[in-house]
């Protein structure tokens, strides 16, 4: 079969990747010969420890957004602004099960630094291993598409006229609150 374009491997806390390669949980795929070029499209085959693989196809019809389903539910990241992010929206629930906010360094970080950082809010399962990776994993999607677009998004704490921290990005925001719920589990993306 095909190699992945990328892997997740789950490795015991503090281990080093030179010592550990970990166990791979999730492949994941771009969709490059699709019959619709002008929509994005791309697949993560998910292996939880305790269940039977799956795989969740996802698309970006309007390049703003990546949707997929999970179980019943139909989920997308989407952009957001100020800061520089992106949401994972419940589009059955309407509600916000997660939102990655790229670092100061972003997706130009290199030897290490973070990327970003992952926060998943409370009744999304966030206990749950299987549902850590499957965010982690769908979230990577996101992520490389704008890369691989040259959209390079980062977040830059700069002090403005209003004393705010302001975002180094201009990209349409999601009219949402986070303030209704509390941080569950939160993980820090780094790029090797």
């Amino acid at each position: 079969s095909k190699k992945a374009d990328m892997t997740m491997q789950k490795m015991t806390a503090g281990a080093q990747p030179e010592d550990d390669a970990g166990d791979e949980i999730a492949a994941i795929n771009f969709d490059r010969s699709n019959k619709l070029p002008w929509m994005p499209r791309a697949c993560v085959s998910h292996t939880p420890q305790v269940r039977e693989s799956q795989t969740y196809p996802m698309v970006a019809p309007n390049f703003r957004d990546w949707k997929f389903n999970i179980e019943s539910k139909v989920f997308s990241w989407n952009i957001a602004s100020r800061p520089a992010s992106l949401v994972l929206l419940d589009r059955t629930d309407e509600d916000i099960a997660a939102r990655f906010v790229y670092s100061k360094y972003g997706t130009d970080a290199t030897k290490g630094a973070e990327v970003g950082q992952l926060d998943i809010y409370s009744g999304y399962r966030s206990e749950e291993d299987g549902t850590v990776e499957w965010m982690v994993a769908t979230c990577q999607i996101a992520i490389q598409h704008w890369k691989n677009m040259g959209r390079h998004y980062k977040n830059v704490r700069a002090i403005g006229g209003s004393g705010r921290r302001e975002s180094a990005a201009t990209v349409s925001s999601v009219s949402s609150t986070l303030s209704r719920r509390g941080i569950i589990r939160s993980i820090s993306s780094t790029i090797p």
